[in-house]
């Protein structure tokens, strides 16, 4: 856990090798109060992380997990049971293009890192607000970022700002490097 505006290290975990961080992020939670922030890559982009940020009062916001379908389409159609290649999220609000609030469904089988007791206290559906934005310097790997958040109001938290917001975790790569 990493201060993204000083570079501090709040807390370092350590864990066997092939232990994904999706599973022992929880441990970290405790650190962070209620109105925290945070902010991380696709590999803590999960309906069950950000559903435990929420029961916390903790806001989280992240790059869409490759997995994860997203259609901004204005007729767009939630995938049903069996099918593939549609968004498992019901279309809430469009707050603009590329900028929408989506009810996330709770999947069906509970991660393997988690306990049953754990599992009955996640809610059905979550509320999302997914945006979109490209960027717009040359030479970087990505030029499209999808972003998940929980920070839901378009006003107090507009698009632009949450897209700075995501740029500014690019930085704590810049800190490992140093």
């Amino acid at each position: 856990l990493i201060d993204a505006f000083s570079g501090v290290i709040v807390e370092a975990l350590c864990f066997p090798l092939y232990t994904h961080e999706q599973s022992k992020v929880c441990k970290l939670h405790p650190l962070l109060g209620e109105g925290d922030l945070l902010v991380g890559d696709r590999g803590f982009c999960s309906f069950v992380h950000l559903a435990m940020l929420f029961s916390r009062g903790i806001g989280g916001l992240f790059r869409m997990h490759q997995k994860r379908i997203v259609d901004f389409g204005a007729h767009r159609k939630t995938r049903g049971k069996g099918q593939k290649g549609k968004p498992r999220s019901r279309l809430v609000k469009r707050l603009g293009k590329y900028d929408q609030l989506v009810e996330w469904i709770k999947p069906q089988a509970c991660p393997k890192w988690m306990k049953k007791e754990q599992w009955l206290l996640v809610p059905a559906t979550l509320l999302v607000r997914q945006l979109r934005y490209t960027i717009p310097a040359k030479g970087q790997r990505t030029r499209t970022v999808t972003i998940a958040t929980t920070l839901l109001d378009p006003v107090l938290y507009p698009r632009d700002e949450i897209a700075a917001l995501y740029g500014v975790r690019w930085t704590i790569e810049t800190h490992f490097a140093e």
